[in-house]
């Protein structure tokens, strides 16, 4: 089943050099209380290798927490996932061709530093279910859907993200909100961003080359559009569709 299981508040330290593979669940799952950390200096000199495992590389079930960084997931079944009432911190992390989702976040709280996320067969990043997302300086790139959808009342802070060359729209929030500043969204083959009754503050970012509008907005939405955003050679600037809140600076 799962290569390491951490549960019932228990708590492991991951040192260095060890590895997880082929097991017929997940490489690392925790939940109830269970707790992983990594040594961040030991993993750059012996790290720790996830791999072949048939549900994913690290799940963290309800009530766990993980401290992950310094990590390089490659081909995995899904890169990293956390469910209802989970903590997720994550630095220094690369998840190269997921065969799912990059990362997913189903009701779980989440902050993610330098992280580099590329080639998901899926969404770059997916959150639903009231799930929270801090993101900076990180990039998410090559997805064949969005680079990253917020869906049922997530919450969405990205700072310092470039999001590229995704196979869908860059961000979709369904009935969630976000907060984009100092951000680059370019190449989506839908649009850059998509609202359906979302909400959207955006500052000091640029959105261009997306096939369709730069950001486009249905049902009900809202749109704050803060100083110093760029919207460029796009299908269409803005897409204001069915009822939209519009304010600008």
């Amino acid at each position: 089943r799962n290569g390491l299981v951490v549960e019932n508040n228990a708590s492991v330290i991951l040192a260095a050099g060890n590895t997880f593979s082929n097991n017929t669940e997940y490489g690392i799952n925790m939940y109830n209380g269970g707790s992983l950390n990594m040594w961040c200096d030991a993993q750059l000199t012996s790290p720790t290798t996830i791999s072949g495992n048939t549900e994913g590389t690290i799940h963290i079930g309800s009530g766990g927490s993980a401290n992950l960084c310094n990590l390089t997931l490659t081909s995995p079944t899904r890169g990293i996932s956390a469910g209802t009432g989970a903590v997720l911190h994550m630095r220094n992390i690369t998840i190269t061709n997921s065969q799912k989702e990059g990362v997913n976040l189903w009701g779980a709280a989440a902050n993610i530093d330098n992280a580099t996320i590329t080639g998901s067969a899926k969404e770059g990043i997916d959150m639903g279910d009231g799930a929270i997302l801090g993101i900076s300086n990180s990039t998410i790139s090559g997805g064949s859907k969005q680079g990253i959808q917020a869906n049922m009342g997530a919450t969405l802070d990205m700072n310092y993200v470039s999001i590229t060359n995704n196979q869908n729209d860059g961000v979709a929030l369904w009935g969630a909100k976000a907060g984009i500043y100092n951000s680059t969204i370019t190449g989506s083959t839908n649009a850059g961003i998509r609202l359906n009754n979302g909400f959207l503050s955006i500052g000091n970012s640029t959105i261009s080359g997306s096939t369709n509008d730069g950001i486009s907005s249905h049902q009900q939405s809202a749109i704050h559009l803060g100083g110093g955003v760029i919207i460029e050679n796009n299908g269409s600037g803005i897409g204001m569709h069915n009822s939209t809140l519009f304010q600008y600076d």
